[in-house]
């Protein structure tokens, strides 16, 4: 089993698949996912909490 490796800049937050990602716009950070604005969320912790959230519920939904 191959394990997620997340990328963890000074700026922003990229998934090694680059699915997901979290940079910054403006005070907020802006969630993108396959190219397309998610949500814009207040802090760097809730962006990457978001998008491990949605990562393990788009797992569990595809496994249906």
């Amino acid at each position: 089993k191959r394990e997620q490796v997340f990328i963890c800049t000074k700026n922003g937050y990229v998934t090694n698949d680059g699915m997901w990602a979290a940079v910054p716009f403006g005070k907020k950070f802006m969630i993108i996912h396959n190219g397309c604005r998610v949500k814009v969320l207040n802090t760097y912790k809730q962006s990457v909490d978001f998008i491990n959230n949605q990562r393990k519920t788009l797992k569990k939904k595809s496994r249906k």
